[in-house]
């Protein structure tokens, strides 16, 4: 309850701000999601609404009439997260489309302040421009990987994808056999995206980029580290094509609600980066 306001509000609205504070994010008594406890787990819901019970609100108009019963009046659901990532594209080395371990994008992760970030999948939008049409532009079979420019010289994944040269999305989860790749609170890290290809002619270009998710995960990503994609616990491979961690809930494990997908992650880099034959 907030008594004592004097909210003036003239013809056409105004705008009122409500914040609240949290504490204790991801630190419960008890390590079970959802569960009473000290503070909150990320994916917890929070939302915000004015009551509607007589004498809990209460307007006055110009003419004196009083309201005393506000209308339904909700925000949008929130969800609880510790901290956020900030994807940004970062200039590739080289432009040139090469056969052999070619860097096709680059990218930058920077976690946010109060917690580590933690990714589990990322998934590059791979489109094959063949000159003259006859499809002879392939990426070749196991050799699309990711890196921690940190360690460059040691794949965060195994690859896994079939030779091809079908424009699409590429699903990469950094398996439990590899130490998930981690962003230290308040800092960046550089990824590079690299594949050999086959068939190369002059003319030839690949462009990528990466497409940020439309909705959330109806649930959380329990195959995500496992090399499958879209199946149990995943709603569609188009919403879990960037999978990450706040590391904010009781348990770390692929079963837990702090696993999320880029839906509503604030200032997602869109632009694309090509190579290409001269």
């Amino acid at each position: 309850t907030f008594s004592g306001l004097s909210i003036s509000v003239p013809i056409g609205g105004t705008t009122v701000i409500v914040k609240a504070k949290l504490t204790a994010i991801g630190e419960r008594t008890t390590a079970t999601n959802a569960t009473a406890g000290t503070g909150a787990d990320t994916g917890d819901a929070l939302a915000f609404a004015l009551s509607t019970v007589t004498d809990e609100f209460h307007a006055v108009g110009g003419s004196g009439t009083v309201d005393p019963a506000a209308d339904a009046a909700a925000s949008n659901s929130y969800q609880v997260i510790k901290s956020i990532p900030t994807f940004a594209v970062a200039s590739l080395p080289s432009t040139v489309l090469s056969s052999n371990n070619t860097v096709i994008f680059k990218f930058t992760v920077t976690a946010g302040a109060n917690e580590d970030v933690t990714l589990a999948r990322v998934t590059p939008y791979i489109t094959f421009s063949d000159s003259d049409g006859q499809n002879e532009l392939q990426m070749t079979a196991n050799t699309l990987e990711v890196f921690d420019m940190a360690a460059a010289s040691t794949a965060l994944n195994t690859a896994n994808n079939a030779l091809t040269s079908t424009t699409g999305a590429f699903g990469i989860n950094f398996t439990t056999s590899t130490a998930l790749p981690t962003i230290g609170k308040g800092t960046t890290k550089t990824f590079e995206v690299r594949a050999t290809f086959a068939g190369v002619e002059s003319n030839d270009q690949v462009t990528v980029k990466f497409i940020q998710a439309t909705g959330a995960l109806a649930t959380a990503a329990t195959t995500v580290g496992t090399g499958a994609q879209a199946t149990t616990g995943e709603t569609t491979e188009a919403l879990s094509r960037f999978i990450w961690s706040d590391n904010g809930a009781d348990t770390d494990a692929f079963t837990s609600t702090e696993w999320m997908n880029s839906y509503l992650i604030p200032n997602w880099d869109t632009k694309s980066l090509s190579v290409s034959k001269s």
